[in-house]
């Protein structure tokens, strides 16, 4: 009885610290968020403090170029960080190695093995050369989903990838446990929410932008009065996104 009470409160009391050390993941996770800077700043600081917390060797954040069609990576961790200063940046078309996959199939990817990963069907090695030959053993990515307010249909502006889980001291896990795996999945969803919302924003200050130099054009038309008030009802209308 005695021992079996002792094994009892050794595995509350590891559960009490993993739930701490839960709690302080998400807090440091949370600290990423806030702060000034412009959009690639604040992805920066998420990227790496989200694979500092998830012990990985290397992490990137991708998002879709709408112009190119292109996936360019936007933040890099570790070993990727080459790979944001190459020129041109890495990036992926398409269906385009495990990467693009993801991008076109919006499903999230674990590997906990080289052979696993090459075996997904997809894997490339792309842009390993610029990695300095690196080739994960471990490796999850994630879709960055959103629903998209014009169409209200799911759309996957991105991919986060975290690749080599370090080894614990004293320990030999290397790969990514589904803690981590749920972990990685909700920061992808913060990341995309984040990131849609100042890309929304972003387009809607530049069309306002545009419309306000209409404005300004109609006010200094030269028309008289009669000709001026009626454009500029329509223009300001425009402006402000009124219907009627």
């Amino acid at each position: 009885l005695a021992s079996q009470a002792a094994r009892l409160l050794d595995a509350a009391q590891r559960r009490e610290r993993d739930e701490k050390g839960r709690a302080e993941q998400l807090e440091k996770i949370a600290e990423s968020l806030v702060g000034g800077g412009d959009l690639d700043e604040l992805l920066d600081r998420v990227v790496i403090k989200t694979a500092e917390v998830l012990e990985a060797q290397a992490a990137s954040l991708y998002l879709v170029d709408d112009v190119t069609n292109l996936l360019p990576i936007r933040a890099a961790y570790g070993y990727h960080k080459p790979l944001l200063f190459a020129n041109p940046k890495a990036y992926y078309k398409k269906g385009e190695g495990v990467t693009g996959s993801i991008w076109q199939s919006g499903k999230k990817l674990k590997c906990d093995s080289r052979e696993e990963l090459h075996n997904s069907g997809n894997w490339l090695g792309k842009h390993m050369a610029l990695q300095g030959g690196a080739e994960p053993g471990a490796f999850m990515a994630f879709p960055l989903k959103v629903v998209d307010r014009g169409s209200e249909e799911p759309n996957v502006i991105g991919v986060l990838k975290f690749e080599d889980r370090r080894k614990k001291p004293g320990g030999s896990l290397s790969v990514f446990t589904n803690e981590e795996f749920l972990l990685g999945e909700m920061m992808a969803n913060t990341i995309a929410t984040v990131v849609y919302n100042a890309q929304v924003s972003g387009s809607q200050l530049q069309k306002l932008s545009s419309n306000l130099a209409d404005l300004s054009e109609a006010l200094s038309g030269g028309r008289d009065t009669a000709g001026l008030v009626p454009a500029v009802v329509k223009t300001m209308a425009k402006a402000l996104g009124a219907g009627a």
